[in-house]
């Protein structure tokens, strides 16, 4: 039996993007899915600059942005390995 994929999850690990954040989610909504649905998980991993409200705007527009925050900062391995447990896609993309 052969599985059909239809939601795709792109993680994004974030650390003090304030600058880019926003275009990067602009650019990820922007992208062709290939017919996927599209979820996207955000990692901001302690940043210190507004990263998180930037993110936080991006949610109002993208409802379907799933946005987590660690407290302290864990490295680009641990906000992936939070992704993935956020993630609920067929594919992963990161």
């Amino acid at each position: 039996m052969t599985k059909t994929l239809s939601t795709l999850s792109v993680i994004i690990p974030c650390f003090n993007e304030e600058k880019t954040i926003a275009s990067v989610i602009e650019r990820v909504t922007d992208a062709d899915t290939l017919g996927l649905e599209l979820g996207i998980v955000i990692v901001d991993d302690a940043s210190t600059d507004g990263s998180s409200d930037r993110i936080l705007e991006c949610a109002v527009k993208y409802p379907s942005l799933i946005h987590h925050a660690h407290e302290t900062n864990q490295g680009k391995g641990a906000a992936l390995i939070t992704g993935f447990a956020q993630a609920s896609g067929d594919v992963f993309l990161f």
